[in-house]
């Protein structure tokens, strides 16, 4: 149900210091600020990271995110079986050891993180392929489901990006490396992936970019919380099918297009993408939703 948080939102719009840090968790400290240490431990129990920057005395949804999803001890069982939890905290008015404040600020730095909270999921070499920032729009629930469902694939995402991640691999492995990341990640694959792509699959015969694009495109089109220019998302969907061809070939580019076709009343038109779609393989919850949308459209149209 990948579609469930964007199909919802848019159909309601249209309708302590460093040394003294214990890295491994208490009952009463699931949480370590030792960042290399818990690399180390990470790596040695096949587990990865889940990293939390927070302003712990200063920052409202911060202290809501903790308050609804990071402090209950349900997520703190669950996500330790596959994540060491780390707590990169940024507080204004509490005392911090100058170790840690250090090493806080340097992967605040290396990461780009500009705002708090910031949520990274990373490999224990580093590799960085989830990344959210701010409270989560669709809810703390849906950012748990999602924390659980990679921690599960960990496994699978650290073999797939040793694979990706290696030059001297060749281009047919690190293609079917690229081919699980995205089909695990989906929204959350990393961008530098399709620029990887445009040099293992130029021609994109595999239609990985095109699902990336496609990906966010859907991103910037249904997130929102307010009406949607869709006369704007037609005009994204043409050039993206300009800049990637084989995004075509897939049923959701039909199922957005005829949707925002019927939204400009163009009802055969989006019809005609709606037949489009249902030919091709389209989530079942998107066509079931855009049809209903179509027909209402037609419908209204018709009076």
């Amino acid at each position: 149900m990948k579609h469930a948080a964007k199909i919802g939102m848019l159909a309601l719009v249209l309708l302590s210091g460093l040394a003294s840090a214990s890295v491994a968790p208490t009952a009463g400290e699931p949480w370590v600020t030792d960042f290399e240490a818990a690399r180390v431990r990470a790596r040695s129990e096949g587990k990865h990271l889940l990293i939390d920057f927070t302003g712990s005395d200063w920052c409202g949804y911060c202290k809501k995110l903790h308050k609804e999803l990071y402090d209950k001890p349900a997520f703190l069982k669950r996500a330790q079986e596959s994540y060491v939890l780390v707590e990169l905290d940024f507080p204004r008015r509490t005392a911090q050891a100058k170790d840690l404040r250090r090493q806080n600020q340097a992967l605040q730095q290396e990461h780009d993180v500009r705002g708090f909270p910031t949520l990274l999921l990373m490999t224990p070499d580093g590799r960085v392929y989830t990344r959210r920032e701010g409270f989560p729009r669709a809810g703390a629930h849906n950012l748990e489901r999602r924390v659980y469902e990679l921690g599960d694939q960990r496994l699978v995402l650290g073999q797939a990006f040793a694979v990706f991640d290696d030059p001297e691999r060749d281009a047919a492995s690190r293609l079917q490396a690229a081919a699980t990341l995205v089909e695990t990640l989906g929204n959350d694959t990393p961008a530098d992936i399709a620029g990887v792509l445009v040099d293992l699959d130029p021609a994109d015969a595999r239609g990985l970019r095109a699902r990336l694009a496609l990906q966010g495109f859907e991103q910037d089109f249904s997130g929102g919380g307010r009406t949607p220019d869709f006369a704007a998302m037609e005009r994204a969907l043409l050039k993206l099918a300009d800049q990637t061809p084989t995004v075509t070939t897939l049923g959701d580019y039909h199922a957005w297009r005829a949707l925002a076709l019927a939204q400009t009343k163009r009802i055969e038109e989006a019809q005609a993408a709606l037949l489009r779609a249902q030919e091709l393989e389209t989530s079942a919850e998107l066509l079931e939703w855009v049809a209903a949308m179509v027909d209402a459209a037609r419908v209204k149209a018709e009076r």
